[in-house]
């Protein structure tokens, strides 16, 4: 504030905030409106990531380092970003701090895959695909330490995790029977149990709740389709 007038960007955060508040009291869940977007922007001739406001206003470049930057996935407390970048001219896998004058921390940068990451909900751990030790399998990485604990180990390809709500369990891809299809396991990368049978399975993502997982199926077209967590009620949601 100066001189008793508010800033254009002062008052679009308050009345964010507001929305939000209004969203709160009417649904008991928090509003989006004060959140940030994080995107892949090629504009300036190499894929950097921006982020910008829910409605597409204050886009600004977090990245600037002439490369390769994709992927990029929000931390828990959404104060990080993990993301894939070739800036070292491999596709390994970082974090930066979007809000903070903290300077790119290396989350893994193996030889081969260092996939795109899934954040457990307590943003203690991070699941990932590494192919360090062969051919791609599931791996945990405790961020506090940087230890790396393999949880599959299959011929087949393993990838794509996504945690539960509770982040006890993990679904994920693999091709161990054949075509692609949507599995669960424990964190502890016990009790392994196959949710999809028919056509080619892939991007998992499981719902808030944790009552079930959706996925793309290729069975002709590709569509979305939606299964619960025992394997039940396999329903097809888009045509």
């Amino acid at each position: 504030e100066h001189g008793g007038e508010v800033s254009v960007e002062t008052n679009r955060r308050l009345a964010h905030k507001v929305a939000d508040e209004v969203v709160l009291q009417f649904t008991g869940e928090a509003g989006i409106a004060d959140t940030k977007v994080a995107y892949v922007n090629s504009g300036s001739g190499s894929k950097e990531l921006s982020l910008m406001d829910y409605d597409g206003a204050s886009a600004a470049r977090v990245t600037s380092n002439n490369s390769i930057n994709i992927s990029p996935v929000w931390s828990p407390d959404t104060r990080s970003l993990a993301f894939t970048s070739y800036m070292r001219g491999y596709p390994y896998l970082y974090r930066l701090f979007a809000f903070e004058r903290r300077p790119v921390q290396l989350l893994a940068g193996f030889l081969g895959i260092n996939s795109p990451p899934a954040w457990s909900p307590d943003g203690k751990q991070v699941a990932l695909t590494l192919s360090k030790d062969g051919n791609p399998e599931i791996y945990l990485l405790t961020l506090a330490t940087g230890a790396f604990r393999r949880l599959t180990t299959h011929p087949g390809i393993d990838t794509e995790p996504t945690w539960s709500p509770t982040g006890r369990e993990l679904a994920f891809v693999s091709d161990r029977a054949g075509p692609a299809q949507v599995y669960v396991m424990d964190v502890e990368g016990t009790n392994v149990r196959r949710l999809t049978q028919a056509g080619f399975n892939t991007q998992p993502r499981w719902s808030p709740k944790g009552d079930s997982i959706a996925y793309t199926s290729r069975q002709g077209a590709h569509d979305i389709w939606i299964v619960a967590p025992d394997g039940s009620n396999v329903r097809r949601l888009t045509t």
